[in-house]
């Protein structure tokens, strides 16, 4: 199945990445384009256990990053949001 995950950071990387694993095709879309020219250099910009792996696994097979947020969601089946919340940052008081 294709998927497209909007976000590249902690959330959507590690989602676009197990998604890969599981055997889907992903497009990991991002509007910053440091960060995309980052990952597909080889480079992971945050640390998970094994986030390194599945990305030299499946980088330039079946999971690619872009910048381009139309492409990927005229071309998939499945949209994933994984963007920042409003309160993103802030500490919540329970």
């Amino acid at each position: 199945m294709q998927i497209a995950v909007i976000g590249s950071g902690y959330v959507g990387l590690v989602a676009a990445a197990c998604f890969a694993e599981l055997g889907h095709t992903v497009v990991c879309v991002d509007n910053d384009l440091e960060k995309i020219a980052a990952l597909n250099a080889g480079q992971s910009l945050i640390h998970e256990d094994y986030l390194q792996e599945l990305l030299q696994r499946h980088r330039g097979a079946s999971l690619r990053f872009s910048a381009s947020l139309t492409d990927a969601v005229a071309e998939s089946l499945v949209i994933v949001i994984a963007g920042r919340h409003p309160g993103h940052g802030q500490r919540t008081r329970r």
